[in-house]
């Protein structure tokens, strides 16, 4: 993003990115807890600037994340208790997740045991090889872009994280360590509004579409 502030701390219509993130998992009635994890060295100013400075009481656990994105999820799985049903994981830098995705994500964890959200691909992809020639065109209708949040029952994404960690494996997102358990993932509809910020122009666009959120009541 090139800026002097962490990503998860730019304003976003005035309001911190992890905020809006955090905002619907606090609204929801499914949710019962939250854990955050950060960059090491942010906790204070995560639990200041956001969790209380919007109220988010749902947050129980603030932690230091870890050097890739899987460390950090492992990190927030070892503080869940072993009574809990469904976990359902989300990156900080998608804002524009909704309370209707969320709980829908949730009931399909409880129905399937293991559920990611997905959008179909708008765009042909090309296969190719490392002197930029293309060596396939896959089907598209075949193809989708995985999206968070993603959710699985409590025993089944502890056990893919266990077993990735004792063999030395690190995947993309967290369903990728649950098939190789050989547990069936569902994919259930995400949306086009649901984006990760990662470039400036992410921003511009998701400004754009919380104000029209705002329009529309």
């Amino acid at each position: 993003m090139k800026k002097e502030v962490s990503k998860p701390y730019l304003l976003l219509a005035d309001k911190p990115i992890l905020a809006h993130t955090l905002s619907p998992f606090e609204e929801s009635p499914l949710v019962h807890e939250v854990i955050v994890t950060v960059s090491p060295g942010e906790i204070e100013y995560c639990r200041r600037e956001v969790i209380e400075a919007f109220n988010l009481t749902k947050v129980n656990w603030v932690l230091a994340g870890g050097k890739e994105r899987q460390d950090s999820i492992w990190e927030g799985l070892k503080k869940v208790p072993s009574d809990c049903g469904i976990i359902i994981i989300h990156d900080g830098a998608r804002p524009l997740v909704t309370r209707r995705l969320i709980e829908s994500s949730i009931e399909a964890a409880q129905r399937y045991g293991a559920v990611v959200t997905a959008i179909p691909l708008k765009d042909t992809v090309k296969l190719v090889s490392r002197e930029r020639e293309v060596i396939e065109t896959p089907v598209r209708h075949t193809l989708m872009t995985i999206q968070t949040p993603q959710a699985f029952r409590f025993d089944v994404i502890r056990k893919a994280y266990e077993k990735a960690y004792r063999d030395g494996f690190y995947g993309t997102d967290d369903s990728s360590l649950v098939e190789r358990i050989g547990i069936k993932v569902r994919v259930i509809p995400g949306t086009y509004e649901n984006l990760k910020i990662t470039t400036p122009e992410d921003l511009i666009l998701a400004e754009a579409l919380l104000e029209r959120r705002k329009n529309e009541g």
